[in-house]
């Protein structure tokens, strides 16, 4: 056994290596205080932090539901190309076509440009005061303008009429975040993405969520709007979520696998 003013001596210096390591809920690049592990919290944003062993991991059954190919590091699939953000151009809640003779300037600069005239559904989703708080809502021609209505009420609701705050609008509106919406395929087969300006390869999961990288939210036009918001939600863990507030979504995101009251949609 060693002498007490040896065991005291080790006990001093282990404290003091833990005091220059983070502590729990701290970021973290490698190593953290005893116990704890250094582990994602909040993809496409690289960051990371102290965390105990398993604490926010899904339970094991649920593994292989995790959509695939994300990453901790804020990066870009290949393919990705993200375009340079539609103006913020109120309509009145009204689906437009951007490239029409009648819409403004800077609308049908865009639409012409980044837009390269694919985009014939536009209407933006603001808030009543201020319409550069605002996410607007793109669709191609193949897309009936009803879908893209039906969308655009959703998301209003969900930024707007049931949130607490518009701080979240706000964060969302000054990444640059917009909804897309494509058809399944097109008549000869094509994948509809493909024929977004931003899209140049076929991906497994579609668009889905928005990150600060790529701003856009992208479901199919055919899906049920729960899938719209459950990609929203993505959208905002990805840019507008503070960290503790990640957490907590992963907390209750857990919880519910646990208790089989979240199930997935096999988009993979």
């Amino acid at each position: 056994a060693l002498p007490i003013f040896e065991v005291e001596s080790v006990l001093v210096r282990r404290e003091l290596g833990n005091a220059e390591k983070p502590a729990e809920g701290e970021p973290c690049t490698q190593a953290c205080a005893e116990g704890l592990e250094c582990r994602c919290l909040a993809l496409n944003r690289g960051l990371y932090v102290c965390q105990l062993p398993g604490m926010l991991d899904p339970p094991p059954a649920a593994l292989g539901l995790e959509r695939q190919g994300l990453s901790c590091e804020a990066r870009l699939p290949q393919g990705a190309q993200p375009m340079p953000p539609p103006p913020l151009i109120s309509t009145g809640g009204k689906v437009v076509d951007p490239t029409a003779a009648e819409q403004v300037q800077e609308l049908r600069d865009w639409a012409a440009g980044p837009g390269k005239n694919f985009y014939k559904r536009y209407v933006l989703v603001h808030h009543p005061d201020d319409a550069l708080l605002g996410l607007p809502v793109l669709a191609g021609p193949d897309v009936p303008a009803h879908e893209v209505e039906k969308a655009a009420a959703t998301l209003k609701h969900l930024v707007l009429e049931a949130a607490v705050s518009k701080s979240t609008l706000e964060s969302l509106a000054q990444a640059g975040v917009r909804l897309l919406l494509a058809k399944a395929e097109s008549e000869d087969g094509e994948d509809g993405w493909l024929r977004h300006p931003e899209v140049s390869k076929h991906f497994t999961t579609g668009l889905g969520g928005g990150s600060m990288l790529f701003p856009s939210t992208g479901i199919m036009a055919s899906e049920s709007q729960s899938t719209l918001a459950e990609e929203l939600f993505h959208t905002i863990q990805y840019v507008a979520l503070k960290p503790r507030d990640v957490c907590m979504y992963r907390k209750a995101y857990k919880a519910a696998m646990e208790r089989e009251l979240y199930g997935t949609d096999n988009s993979g």
